[in-house]
This record gives C-alpha cells, sequence and structure tokens, in this order.
C-alpha cells in the first residue's frame, strides 16, 4: 500500500478497516504513520490501547492539552464531548490510575474531537475489549465519523471487526 493511498483514506471515507496486524505494515505506511502522528498540529490521531496522560496533571486538564479552548468555554465543551462517547461526567474526578482501557480508549477519543482533529487511526485495540465494550465502541465510532466529519482507519488482524457493517470500507493488502 502506498503512502499516497493511505492520506486517500483518510480524506474520501468515514470508516475504513485494514485487515492487517499493525507489525506488518510496509515502510510507507509506517512513515505515515511516524510523520502524520508525531507532527506539531497533525490533523491526525493515533490512538492507543493505553492512554498516555500527563501524570500529574488532572483528567480534564489532559483533555485539554494542545487545544484552543478559553478557560470558561472548556468545561462546557469537554462535559459536551463526554456526552458524545457515552462517559459520564464522573469520570473527571477519578484518578489516571483508577481508569479501565475503555475508558481510556473513550478519553482518546474525546481530547481528539477537542483537538478538531480530522482522522483517527485506530491501533488494534479490539483484542483488549469486552464483546460488550466492542459492541459499544464500533456503533460509537461510526456515529462520530457520520456526524463530527471525521475520518476513522482502524487496523485490525481480526476479520469480525473488518467485515463489520460499521465499517464503510474494507483494504486487505496482499502478503
Amino acid at each position: 500500500m502506498s503512502f499516497q493511498k493511505l492520506v486517500s483514506f483518510f480524506e474520501e471515507t468515514h470508516i475504513t478497516a485494514i485487515l492487517e496486524a499493525s507489525e506488518r505494515l510496509d515502510e510507507e505506511v509506517a512513515y505515515f504513520i511516524e510523520y502524520s502522528f508525531q507532527t506539531v498540529n497533525s490533523p491526525f490521531g493515533l490512538l492507543h490501547r493505553e492512554w498516555l496522560p500527563v501524570p500529574y496533571l488532572s483528567i480534564i486538564d489532559n483533555l485539554l492539552l494542545g487545544t484552543s479552548l478559553k478557560k470558561k468555554e472548556a468545561k462546557p465543551a469537554v462535559l459536551e464531548t463526554l456526552a458524545a462517547v457515552n462517559l459520564e461526567e464522573q469520570i473527571l474526578t477519578k484518578s489516571l490510575t483508577e481508569l479501565s482501557s475503555f475508558e481510556e480508549i473513550k478519553l482518546q477519543l474525546v481530547h481528539y474531537l477537542l483537538l478538531e482533529k480530522r482522522a483517527i487511526l485506530i491501533g488494534d485495540i479490539f483484542t483488549y475489549l469486552s464483546v460488550q465494550q466492542i459492541q459499544e465502541l464500533l456503533p460509537l465510532l461510526r456515529h462520530l465519523a457520520k456526524h463530527s466529519h471525521l475520518a476513522i482507519v482502524i487496523l485490525t488482524a481480526d476479520t469480525s471487526i473488518a467485515h463489520s457493517p460499521y465499517m464503510d470500507k474494507l483494504i486487505c493488502p496482499l502478503d
């Protein structure tokens, strides 16, 4: 798969599954990921299984990192975005160590929505989630893609995820 082809997925589709283990990505895709997701002010977000917040900041302060929200508009924006990913306001009172993996995934989504990212690349997070969590997450991702005009690309080795009806497009790179 070429670098340009991957870029076009982020611009043309709402939700795409790439059926291939992330460690098998070719050099151009790896370059794209490294360049796009480590560039300051990149329009892309990279969602991992584990959230990597700044340990000494509160959850809300971590969510606001990098945003241009003013102080008085910050809390309402955070609360609205938490609701959009089915999280309660009480999550803001938890310590970082009390968060479940699923909550960390959703908080990453909140952060990227607050940062107004245009596209999110999701690593193979589904092996760490329960069936119930996957059944909640896939429709949520689909909803966010459609209503927030986000491009979402999911890298997975799981054929049931890749062939899910929530995907607009499926890419199966040749071996």
